[in-house]
């Protein structure tokens, strides 16, 4: 879906501020071929790298995740350092405003900024589970979402920020230390207490769908199933349009399911409980 993405940046005339890089992992040439279609139709300029992680994360093993997802470690070895700042999204971002206030957000000085996960959120709900704790961050400490992430990036490189997070993610697995969110977990560990909190607006994540302040930015479908797919939650249907728009007419028409087809009771369940969470003050959800 990162065609998707880098179209829904290019409507929201990122490409005018930023310039677009597509990193993936163990892509066949009939694939890139799709994607080059799309980007090409669209006059869209992405500077692809097909990676191998090995080269700096070796056997690491990602399980119940996609290897693409420790490429985010390995961002200092592949963007330039004539950057002043690096703007990573997940392929399920859906930019819904232009990016103008994401790259100027004030950092004060930090080496990244994002927005604070569900797990990290204040309240009688870390009582039942604290996923920051869990993982061996201390008891101040607060747990922010990788799918977007701001980087200062001479600050990044200058201090090997993404350098130590592949340290300890090696050091987690050769000694069987539980993360349950791999890289993102990593991510936090390695940034621990040093990383400026954004409003959500810019991460807006499913469960803060009708408590964010402020115009949405970046839409963020992290739970299991998404707008192009079969399967609807609450959120989807929207965006479902929004995907089967921009896909129209190009390489990727059929990718986007024209309907939903079935609904995921469990992942229902998860929402509604987390949205009750936060209404109710289980969870304690910054203002923005």
């Amino acid at each position: 879906m990162a065609a998707a993405t880098f179209r829904f940046c290019q409507q929201q005339q990122v490409s005018e501020i930023a310039d677009f890089f597509l990193i993936t992992h163990d892509v066949g040439e009939a694939e890139l071929k799709t994607f080059q279609a799309f980007i090409n139709q669209h006059k869209i300029r992405v500077d692809i790298h097909n990676v191998d992680p090995s080269t700096a994360l070796k056997q690491i093993k990602a399980g119940r995740f996609s290897t693409a997802t420790l490429l985010r470690l390995m961002l200092d070895t592949i963007i330039p350092n004539t950057y002043q700042r690096l703007l990573y999204l997940d392929c399920d971002i859906l930019p819904l405003a232009p990016l103008n206030d994401v790259f100027s957000f004030n950092m004060n000085n930090k080496p990244i900024a994002a927005v604070e996960d569900y797990v990290s959120l204040p309240g009688w709900a870390r009582l039942v589970s604290d996923h920051p704790r869990n993982i061996g961050m201390r008891p101040e400490s607060r747990y922010f979402n990788a799918g977007v992430i701001l980087f200062d990036w001479p600050k990044t490189l200058e201090e090997r920020w993404l350098q130590k997070a592949r340290q300890i993610i090696a050091e987690a697995q050769n000694t069987n230390r539980k993360l349950p969110f791999l890289d993102q977990d990593v991510l936090n560990l390695s940034f621990e207490n040093n990383w400026q909190a954004m409003p959500s607006r810019f991460n807006l994540m499913t469960f803060m769908l009708g408590h964010s302040k402020g115009t949405p930015v970046l839409r963020h479908f992290n739970s299991k199933h998404k707008p192009w797919g079969k399967t609807w939650i609450p959120g989807l249907a929207k965006s479902k349009m929004e995907y089967l728009g921009v896909f129209s007419g190009t390489s990727y028409s059929t990718t986007c399911k024209s309907k939903f087809r079935r609904i995921s009771l469990p992942e229902i369940g998860e929402y509604l409980v987390r949205r009750m969470a936060v209404r109710f003050g289980l969870r304690s959800l910054d203002s923005d």
